[in-house]
């Protein structure tokens, strides 16, 4: 996996570990140790076959083989091998010894860590530690993607290697304590218990610090931030003489600005750094692109845009992966659901309050649209029954309004008065018995209409509200009147 420096390697391993000379499996020739750790060693060997230089991590001889240790060891090589991207460390085999110790075999480094970079020659420039941050942001997107936080992100985890270029090339180690999202016919277990502090306690989350199985993607944000913040100025964002005192204060202290202990960085990056250390995790970078779209406003260079894009298309590549995993539902994985915030609200960038407003005024515009609309319809209508109202007949007088006319629905008469003879209709004589005169039974017109009427046609007379002239109409025998006044 990586060298370390030669202070830090050990020329005997500790009892029950191959040593140099040993072969691994019957084809992994040891040649040194490379570096110790509280749970197992890395080993720098050599492929007998292939005679190509690896490195193998293995479990300490005194941890259980079929324990929680080992699970948690075997988890790590499963998640390095989910996420295909060039700044993770390469997984090339997973097996067990004869006495049945787990080991992983992956990619050979030849480099540093950053820690031990910041160590050797103190803090880095603004520059450096951006660009190393911005391509560590790459391989924690690619695992955010597939539902995987990494949960242990420091100075130490980040490994300054050299591509085939020769240009510096970050790589993303141990993923030992990553909370993978795992359905339930996959037969995952909690390998974490709620009370278990797993990690180094200056480089956690608060709500970490709380339950380290309670934590998701923004966890490892916050671990960015105090990234960024060692690499800047030596030493990490909180610290103190015990883990105990760290904790404490991560959960109840502000950080201290970046420019308070180091002048030259720039106040963009310093507001960056201060939101990934948010204590509410609604109030940092909601994903990993949002963090790397700040880090390339800082540097202001082609190249950082270009890697910032590169994030951006690395989460969205794998988007719908990550979405058939985080939502099964599995007790080992919590995936944030959209919650009121209880801090103050998040500083909205320029671009954020433009978008807000153009909303705005989209919306106004569509209400004055339908407003408009509205005016416009209603006289619309009020125009075509006033056109109605004038060029229909003019009513009587006293008769209803001409809308109220066109409106209203026809009168039912209960007694519909009998039809008025017309002067030219031939006389119907009296009905046998009638005391009315068969001379009364020939209506003549009432003067004065000025009607001329052709041969065969008929007039209906319309009574007016106060007529003029009253002519006798017939009263027919028996029902309501009896001919009598």
């Amino acid at each position: 996996m990586s060298s370390s420096p030669p202070s830090a390697a050990r020329s005997t391993p500790p009892l029950g570990l191959p040593g140099p000379g040993d072969v691994i499996g019957g084809k992994y020739l040891v040649e040194r140790i490379l570096g110790m750790g509280g749970m197992g060693v890395v080993l720098a060997a050599r492929h007998l076959e292939l005679d190509e230089t690896v490195a193998i991590k293995m479990l300490l001889p005194h941890l259980p083989a079929s324990g929680e240790s080992s699970a948690r060891f075997v988890r790590e090589a499963k998640a390095a091998i989910r996420i295909r991207n060039e700044h993770v460390v390469r997984v090339l085999d997973v097996a067990r010894t004869a006495e049945g110790l787990p080991y992983i075999v992956m990619e050979y480094l030849d480099g540093c860590d950053l820690g031990q970079l910041v160590e050797r020659g103190g803090p880095l420039r603004v520059e450096d530690a951006v660009e190393y941050v911005l391509q560590a942001c790459e391989a924690i997107a690619a695992a955010h993607a597939l539902g995987i936080v990494h949960r242990d992100l420091k100075p130490a985890n980040l490994f300054l290697s050299r591509a085939s270029d020769g240009t510096a090339c970050v790589k993303v180690l141990d993923f030992g304590i990553s909370k993978v999202a795992e359905s339930p016919s996959s037969g995952g277990v909690a390998l974490t218990s709620t009370a278990t502090v797993m990690g180094t306690p200056c480089f956690m989350s608060p709500e970490q610090l709380r339950s380290t199985r309670d934590v998701d993607a923004r966890a490892d944000i916050w671990s960015m931030g105090a990234i960024l913040h060692a690499l800047l100025t030596g030493t990490p964002p909180y610290d103190g003489e015990s883990n105990a005192d760290v904790s404490a204060k991560i959960i109840r202290d502000a950080p201290t600005p970046l420019r308070v202990l180091r002048p030259d960085v720039p106040p963009l990056l310093e507001s960056t750094v201060l939101r990934c250390l948010e204590k509410q995790p609604e109030m940092r970078f909601p994903g990993v692109p949002s963090l790397a779209d700040a880090l390339a406003a800082v540097a202001q260079r082609d190249d950082a845009k270009a890697a910032a894009a590169r994030v951006t298309r690395i989460a969205a590549g794998t988007a719908a992966n990550a979405a058939t995993i985080m939502v099964t539902p599995d007790p080992n994985v919590r995936v944030p659901a959209p919650q009121a915030a209880s801090g103050p609200e998040p500083t909205r960038t320029a671009s954020a309050w433009g978008d807000t407003r153009r909303v705005e005024q989209r919306n106004r515009r569509v209400a004055w649209g339908l407003v408009a609309a509205g005016v416009l319809c209603g006289g619309t209508i009020f125009a075509a029954l006033r056109w109605r109202a004038v060029s229909s007949p003019a009513a009587p007088a006293g008769s209803p309004s001409s809308v109220a006319t066109i409106m209203a629905p026809p009168p039912t008469l209960l007694n519909p008065p009998p039809a008025v003879p017309s002067a030219l209709t031939p006389p119907v004589p009296p009905a046998a018995g009638s005391n009315v005169p068969a001379s009364s039974a020939k209506v003549p017109l009432p003067k004065g209409l000025g009607v001329h009427l052709a041969p065969g046609a008929s007039v209906t007379s319309t009574p007016s509200a106060k007529p003029t002239t009253t002519s006798p109409a017939p009263k027919p025998t028996g029902g309501l009147f009896d001919g009598r006044e």
